[in-house]
């Protein structure tokens, strides 16, 4: 990615189209998983569709989250008790600010897929629980994790 050391928040078009998924993940074990991966790629896939509008605007998004000026809201304990997911749409991201992994991952991947041309998607890692996973970005280089720079602060 070709991150920048300035990360101010991005403030999408007020006309920018919000789509925001509240999941309870209804499979176990790997399936579960995959339903994850699932709801992820159709975010990726939105995520792809608003950045190619955004280009086809004059408007450059920001390559990745973080140069967004996004910062990663990491779960509470209310998040694991809930048993839901929230997961937020690139104008709705920007506009608050802070996401969580699958949020972020989501935005990245398909900033690297329009911006760069790069192959790249959802990883799932498993984060030691039940319905506990951290999301972070693959390539055919290898994977990593966007939130490791972007803890809210």
């Amino acid at each position: 990615m070709s991150c920048s050391d300035h990360h101010e928040l991005f403030v999408p078009p007020d006309d920018s189209k919000a789509f925001c998924v509240q999941v309870t993940l209804a499979a176990s074990g790997a399936d579960e998983v995959e339903e994850l991966l699932a709801i992820l790629d159709v975010l990726v896939a939105d995520n792809e569709r608003w950045i190619q509008s955004m280009l086809d605007r004059g408007i450059r998004p920001p390559c990745c989250a973080r140069c967004g000026g996004v910062k990663y809201r990491q779960p509470t304990e209310a998040d694991y008790k809930s048993g839901s997911i929230l997961f937020k749409c690139a104008p709705t991201m920007f506009r608050d600010g802070v996401a969580a992994c699958g949020t972020v991952a989501a935005y990245d991947v398909a900033a690297l897929r329009i911006l760069e041309g790069a192959d790249a998607w959802v990883v799932l890692l498993d984060a030691g629980g039940p319905s506990s996973y951290h999301a972070i970005v693959g390539t055919p280089a290898g994977e990593h994790d966007p939130t490791l720079a972007m803890v809210e602060g």
